[in-house]
Formats: C-alpha cells, structure tokens, sequence
C-alpha cells in the first residue's frame, strides 16, 4: 500500500487559506475607507454646523434645516449682543471718568466692582481726609463709600470705636481700609448730577444684560453642536434606527437669551420625547 505526503494533498488548501486570509483584510479595509470618511465627514459636519450633518443624507430632513435657522440665530444673537455690550460699557465708562471723575486726558479704568460701585454710592469720598497731616487720615462721612469702608475697619478692629493713631488697632485698621477705599486716581461724585447717575446705571445695566445674553448664546452654540454630534454618532452605529430630534421650540429674548429646545428620543419607527 502506498502512502502518499500528508503535506501534498493539503498544500493547495493551505495556499489559498493563506491567500483568502491574507486578502481580506485588505479588500475589507478598502471597502470601509469610503464609509469612513463619509462617517468622519458627518462628524466633523456635525460639530461645525449642527443640521448639516442630517442635511448631507436628507436634503429634506424638517430636523436639519431647523438646527441650522436655530445655529444661525445663536451666532449673529452672539454677534450683536457682543458689540451692544461693549458699546454701552465704553458709553458707561467714558459717562463716569468725564462726570462723576472729572478726568481729562487718556481714561484710566477700573475693573467691573468698581463701576458696580459708582452706581451703588453717590460719592467715594476722599482717600485720606487730610492729606497734610502725617499717614492717611480715613474719610469720616458715612455716606460715601470710603467712609462706609472706615466704619467696617472700626467695628473689626476698635471695636467701634473712634480710635486714634497709636491706640491698638490703629494701624491694622488703617492698612484694613487702604486696601479697600479708592485713592485720588479713582475717587467720584455725583452730587448735583443725580440724573447723571442714573443714565450711568440704566447704560451699565444694558451692557451687563447684553454681554450675559451673548455669553448664553456661545453656551447654546456649544450644547447644540454637543447634541449634533451625539445625535450622528448614534445615527451611525445604528444605521438611522436610532437618533435624537432637537429641534427649538421657542426663542426669548427677556432680559437675556432662553432657547427651548424640544429632544425626542427615537428607536425605529417610534419614538418617545
């Protein structure tokens, strides 16, 4: 009986085994390229302008086309509220340094509590009440806002008490109120020009509510394209039988920016909100 090699039987099998195996890999790997970019490419659709993303398969989709009119909103909303804010803040600005401080020249700011406070307090009232007598001499009137300052560093460190230079607590009371009373380059008054500071604080108000609903506007910007993203990203793994609707219900504009936005979860042909 003769035998014949195990090997030669089985080497053929084994060649194409090797070929197929060795094969797949790459015609599988061309075949996904496509659908790869297109995926990444409704991604990155998805991130940089929500809608789009649904738009590139359905031109038609009542989803997408009402993401992009919301994604444009939010931006020129951003857009405008943004240069409306700092128009008021410089009209504001230039209003106290030209009125309430008398300034002349290159106008020297101060941050946003400081311009809070203008608003707040009639006067600021001097730094140092005599300016000839040794050390700072605190402002004593009640009313002012440096004054209001030296009555808290009284009741933390005299104990309420008037206090003099050298009694104890003195000096830490003193060092307590110069870092919170304005000196000479920052000091105000309305007295005479009420109507002045009220113009102040209605155009102080305004910049504030605009740059708060700009700010809310880059906020939506950014939840929105989080949900684009999401909502494709579960579309794709999916195949299209699951996904999130968002579409925006409504859009105010009272006393800053409120979007509301109506999500539906969906799996096949049904859904849930």
């Amino acid at each position: 009986m003769s035998s014949r090699p195990v090997g030669g039987s089985r080497s053929p099998v084994l060649l194409c085994l090797v070929l197929i195996a060795g094969a797949t890999p790459t015609e599988t790997l061309r075949a996904q390229a496509p659908e790869t970019e297109l995926r990444l490419e409704r991604w990155l659709a998805a991130a940089v302008a929500p809608g789009s993303h649904r738009l590139l398969a359905d031109r038609g989709d009542p989803v997408g086309w009402a993401a992009v009119v919301l994604d444009a909103t939010l931006i020129t909303t951003a857009w405008v509220q943004r240069d409306r804010g700092h128009d008021d803040r410089e009209a504001y600005r230039d209003l106290a340094w030209v009125v309430a401080r008398g300034g002349s020249g290159p106008r020297l700011d101060g941050d946003f509590d400081f311009y809070e406070r203008m608003g707040k307090w009639r006067s600021s009232g001097a730094f140092d009440a005599d300016p000839t007598a040794p050390g700072i001499q605190p402002e004593a009137r009640l009313d002012t806002f440096s004054g209001d300052a030296w009555r808290l560093a009284r009741s933390l460190f005299l104990g309420g008490a008037e206090g003099e230079p050298g009694s104890p607590g003195w000096e830490e009371a003193v060092a307590w109120y110069a870092e919170r009373a304005y000196d000479d380059r920052f000091t105000w008054d309305w007295t005479g020009v009420e109507g002045e500071q009220d113009r102040y604080r209605d155009t102080l108000e305004a910049s504030d509510d605009h740059l708060r609903t700009a700010g809310r506007a880059v906020a939506a910007l950014v939840g929105l394209r989080f949900l684009a993203v999401v909502d494709q990203v579960i579309r794709d793994r999916s195949s299209g039988r699951v996904g999130v609707d968002a579409a925006p219900a409504g859009v105010g504009f009272d006393r800053g920016l409120r979007v509301d936005l109506a999500v539906r979860w969906h799996r096949g042909g049904g859904g849930r909100s």
